[in-house]
């Protein structure tokens, strides 16, 4: 079995109306993001069968948590996605996140928002990376 190398990965950007998209530069890192299922305790006070002594859980909504998109720091991709920090209650965009796999590469479309601009260092003798969040709302693959 082939090992994939993570290198490749693409992200873009939502940009401007109509649903463009456009290519971020320069990305290290890129994930689909982590999905948690989350649960309610559901366990009757009274077992159905004698000696069911065990918790029954059901599972409730998905949580698609937070992805950190990691990359070469330059001013336009920083400034880009400063221009994307949400105001409140403004309505989710769509990120698309496409895997490295030349064959037949798996899309996934994040619905959510920008939910941090990291900090970035200048330091002497070393590349510049910088970072960002995004709040997954929804996580689609197609």
């Amino acid at each position: 079995m082939s090992q994939m190398i993570g290198f490749g990965a693409k992200i873009t950007l939502p940009d401007g109306s109509g649903g463009a998209q456009a290519a971020f530069s320069e990305s290290v890192t890129v994930m689909f993001p982590a999905i948690a299922v989350g649960k309610a305790e559901a366990t009757p006070l009274v077992p159905a069968n004698a000696g069911d002594y065990f918790r029954k859980y059901l599972a409730t909504l998905r949580d698609g948590g937070e992805v950190t998109i990691e990359y070469h720091y330059n001013e336009a991709d920083y400034l880009r996605t400063v221009a994307l920090l949400p105001a409140p209650g403004a309505a989710d965009k769509d990120f698309v996140v496409t895997d490295p796999q030349a064959s037949s590469p798996l899309v996934g479309t994040i619905t959510g928002f920008i939910s941090e601009v990291g900090e970035v260092k200048f330091e002497k003798d070393a590349v510049t990376m910088a970072t960002f969040k995004l709040h997954v709302n929804k996580f689609a693959t197609a």
